[in-house]
């Protein structure tokens, strides 16, 4: 990924050791999949957990059919 994205994902809760992503790409898998774009090594997250898709105007975020789900701003996502 780039070293000076123009976007970044702030984690502020659940994953300790990943606080900051960086956004470099239109679409970015988030996974505990070594093949996904950002790789989260932590037992909550599926191996393709989610999917987020830079879009007109911002950034979509999808949850992937992971077990756990996915909340942002502390709301469950579909």
């Amino acid at each position: 990924m780039a070293d000076n994205p123009l976007s970044v994902l702030i984690v502020e809760q659940g994953i300790s050791d990943l606080r900051v992503i960086p956004l470099d790409r239109r679409i970015c898998l988030l996974g505990a999949s070594t093949s996904a774009d950002v790789f989260i090594d932590n037992s909550y997250v599926s191996r393709i957990h989610a999917q987020i898709t830079e879009e007109v105007g911002g950034y979509m975020m999808r949850d992937l059919d992971s077990r756990k789900g996915t909340f942002v701003n502390g709301t469950l996502i579909q």
